[in-house]
């Protein structure tokens, strides 16, 4: 990239010297963007081209002499200036010297005296702007007091950051102390005055300046004295550095320290109170130490238990075996398993039963009169509804209510427990123990115990049922991978071998199933670079589970596009991938059918809005502009006319000429002429300065690399539309103050980028309204760089401005030459 040339504005009413000027500075590379005569035409040539310096001759014809057009260019535009004048002293020069011109070229003079002279301008210009954005930046404030004369000077920087212009806040004494905190005024001259005593020659305190809004803000002050040659102070300067959120955080650390040290004595106090309990609780525990290793003994039992029942269990077969282990434990001389049946219309409570009896038991059979209960029965004891909250029915019988205790009795049961069994949400049935030798209290150790074997019963029955259900959801499966119209594989997450595939994938990709059960997901992709990367993402994240418009190799080495569409699942324990693949060849020619159509339509827009720009510009304005040329002559040499006929005549004219105006605007803005005639750039910039004239919005435009660059008809009126449509978008919707448009050549693209300080949006939003309320905005900019084949972003945020980059594709015809 080239860098951009300095350009000069030359004003001087001597036209031979202007003409001189110009030809020397162009040949040294300077732009020069114009010449001019009047002190007027330069305020006005400034403020169309912005020069980065301005040539001004004092002494010019017209209201404004270069001195006050001098004035107006830094005060409005801040454009430096250099004097060219043959006055070396005078009222001119003094007049001069107060707008602080960059330097003075006295005539006659030489050209190497000028360009020096722009040189150094220039130079002392980037070097001003630099520091004053340091100290900007740095929130740095710079004060300079002259203790022989009493002149102070307040750096206008500092005075902004506490909300005052520079005017605001005279450059004295008096003013500086009008910045200070009154409560840091005594400490701060306290110290000034002892450093101008003694030898010190430097010093550094912190103190507080008042903001224009009535709020305090701290900063570090650091002086120098500077001494004459007897060691008297003559004048002292310093900077103040803004330490606002410092400051703010040693305050909040400061509390945190207290904080923290009031924490800590409270937890003190915790420790001390919790210890005490601690030694309650060690002195609790060894006495439950002693029940617990009663309640080992039924764990071990529920750890069998659950060891079985949650492998290959089967009711029937395995039920026996697992009340024996329980039944042994807990030291019973019955344990039983009873499936139960929640029906009202039966009679009857029990459907299932199986028991275990002890060995030397006092009863030696496993049916008691507990079966005969019926459904009326249990719901009166209130035994059905403590079940169904999933409570345990325990207790010696000598506790029950009369009836069920000389029921229970007969079968000679002192004690008994009866403990849900839940499948799912539904009570299932239950698992029971009674003893007949002693009047057992069952310890919360020994129910919870035997409850969390009826959990885990409830678990492996559940699982059973849902093996069931997992058999004959498989052999459903099967069918519809088999007859799937949408080619479907499955493959191994790690080594991604292909497992199956259903007769589409075959018929597809030209395979038989044998061959392509030897493949990989990899050796049917067309796309090798890529193909790794893509399969770990669909693996990895289950938002990249949907990839479109991916290529496929199938056997004979034909390619094709399709979308891929993947699920995860875990089978055997290793991850697996299910994948369905769309061929979408069709829709691909469809697609770029509709595109080749879009672009032609687009051409023949823009081609007939060129014949109606031509005709527009070279008949109807033409016309009208012979219109207003006789009708401004009709009355020529007519003596008599009125005055008000006259006027009339006058008021008709000028509105012939709006209407020349507005067509020959029309014409333009259909197809810009210059666009032929100068070129891209050019015309992109042209436009940028008559928006920002009709708009007051702010335009930086700047190009590189396009200079060279031989692009077609298509491509130029394309890149013009977007810059268009962005700068028209930001003037409705943006309520911006200021853009920028940057066009770049970067091969293989051509950048084009536009930023606005305006409010911003939500895109996602903005788009979907966008599409409910029609607006093509950004969908026809997004089509129009589509058609082009380049790519279209949007970056945005709510009050935080908006940026559009596109990016298009072009051959370099002469690359390499």
């Amino acid at each position: 990239m080239s860098r951009l040339r300095p350009k000069i504005l030359i004003a001087d009413d001597e036209v031979i010297i202007a003409m001189q000027l110009e030809e020397c500075l162009s040949a040294d590379g300077y732009d020069v963007v114009a010449t001019v005569v009047s002190g007027e035409a330069s305020v006005e040539m400034a403020r169309r081209f912005h020069p980065d310096l301005v040539l001004m001759d004092i002494v010019m014809p017209g209201k404004l002499d270069g001195i006050a057009a001098a004035e107006i260019l830094f005060a409005e535009m801040q454009i430096p200036v250099i004097f060219l004048t043959a006055y070396a002293e005078g009222e001119f020069i003094d007049r001069a010297k107060k707008i602080q011109p960059l330097g003075f070229v006295v005539k006659p003079f030489q050209e190497q005296e000028v360009k020096a002279a722009i040189e150094l301008a220039l130079y002392k210009q980037k070097m001003e702007r630099r520091y004053a954005m340091a100290v900007r930046a740095g929130r740095v404030g710079v004060w300079d007091r002259n203790l022989e004369t009493g002149e102070c000077y307040i750096d206008p920087n500092l005075k902004a950051m506490m909300g005052y212009t520079d005017a605001e806040i005279a450059n004295s004494l008096k003013g500086w102390q009008k910045l200070i905190h009154p409560a840091d005024r005594k400490r701060t001259g306290d110290l000034v005055d002892h450093v101008l005593k003694t030898s010190d020659d430097s010093f550094k305190i912190e103190y507080r300046l008042k903001h224009k809004q009535g709020h305090s803000l701290w900063f570090l002050s650091q002086g120098t004295v500077c001494r004459n040659q007897a060691g008297e102070p003559e004048r002292i300067m310093g900077t103040d550095l803004e330490i606002n959120e410092r400051k703010r955080a040693e305050d909040n650390l400061k509390k945190a320290h207290d904080s923290l040290d009031l924490r800590v004595k409270e937890r003190t106090a915790e420790l001390m109170e919790a210890n005490q309990k601690l030694k309650q609780q060690i002195s609790e525990r060894l006495r439950a130490e002693q029940a617990l290793h009663r309640r080992e003994t039924i764990l071990k039992a529920v750890a069998l238990a659950a060891e079985q029942l949650l492998g290959t269990w089967n009711l029937e077969r395995d039920a026996d075996t697992i009340l024996t282990h329980l039944g042994k434990a807990s030291e019973v001389c019955r344990a039983y398993l009873i499936a139960t049946d929640d029906s009202p219309s039966l009679e009857g409570f029990v459907k299932y039963y199986r028991s275990w009896i002890a060995e030397n038991s006092p009863v030696q059979t496993g049916h008691t009169r507990l079966l005969s209960l019926t459904r009326q029965q249990v719901e009166d004891l209130g035994w059905l509804d403590a079940w169904r909250e999933r409570h345990i029915v325990h207790g010696p019988v000598d506790t029950f209510p009369d009836d069920i205790a000389h029921l229970l009795d007969a079968d000679k049961i002192k004690s008994l427990l009866l403990a849900p069994v839940f499948v799912g949400h539904e009570l299932w049935g239950l698992i029971g123990f009674d003893d007949c030798r002693h009047r057992k209290q069952w310890t919360s150790f020994e129910r919870e115990a035997i409850k969390t074997a009826g959990n885990i019963l409830g678990a492996a029955l559940l699982h059973q049922r849902a093996d069931d259900a997992l058999r004959d959801s498989e052999a459903k499966y099967r069918e519809l991978f088999k007859n799937e119209s949408d080619a479907l594989m499955i493959f191994d997450a790690e080594t991604l071998l292909f497992e199956d595939a259903n007769q589409a994938t075959l018929d597809l990709y030209g395979y038989t199933k044998p061959q392509f059960l030897k493949l990989s997901a990899i050796d049917i992709s067309a796309e090798k670079d890529r193909a790794h990367d893509t399969m770990h993402k669909v693996i990895a994240d289950a938002a990249n589970r949907h990839i479109p418009d991916y290529k496929f190799l199938k056997k004979d080495g034909g390619m094709f596009p399709g979308d891929i569409s993947a699920g995860i699942f875990t089978a055997n324990g290793r991850r697996k991938v299910i994948g369905a693949v769309r061929d979408i060849t069709q829709r691909k020619k469809a697609e770029q059918h509709i595109q080749a159509l879009t672009r032609k339509l687009m051409q023949a827009h823009e081609s007939e809005r060129m014949r109606i720009s031509r005709d527009l510009h070279d008949h109807v304005a033409q016309d009208l502009s012979t219109l207003k040329i006789g009708f401004e002559t009709l009355f020529d040499n007519q003596d008599g006319l009125s005055a008000n006929l006259r006027r009339k005549a006058k008021d008709l004219s000028g509105l012939l000429g709006a209407t020349i105006s507005a067509v020959r605007d029309m014409a333009y803005n259909l197809r810009p002429p210059s666009l032929d005639q100068l070129g891209l750039v050019r015309t992109i910039f042209l436009f940028c300065e008559d928006f920002r004239h009709a708009t007051g919005i702010h335009i930086d435009f700047s190009s590189a690399g396009m200079e060279e660059l031989d692009l077609g008809s298509e491509t130029e009126i394309n890149l013009y539309r977007l810059v268009q449509e962005a700068l028209y978008n930001i003037k409705k919707h943006a309520c911006a103050s200021h853009a920028i448009v940057r066009l770049v050549a970067s091969y293989p693209h051509i950048i084009l980028r536009i930023e606005d300080n305006g409010t911003g949006f939500n895109i996602q939003n903005q788009m979907v309204e966008a599409m409910s309320n029609k607006r093509m905005g950004l969908r026809s900019m997004k089509e129009r760089t589509g058609l082009l084949g380049g790519r279209f972003k949007v970056e945005s945020k709510p009050q935080q401005g908006t940026r559009v980059v596109i990016k298009i594709p072009y051959e370099e015809k002469n690359r390499g030459q």
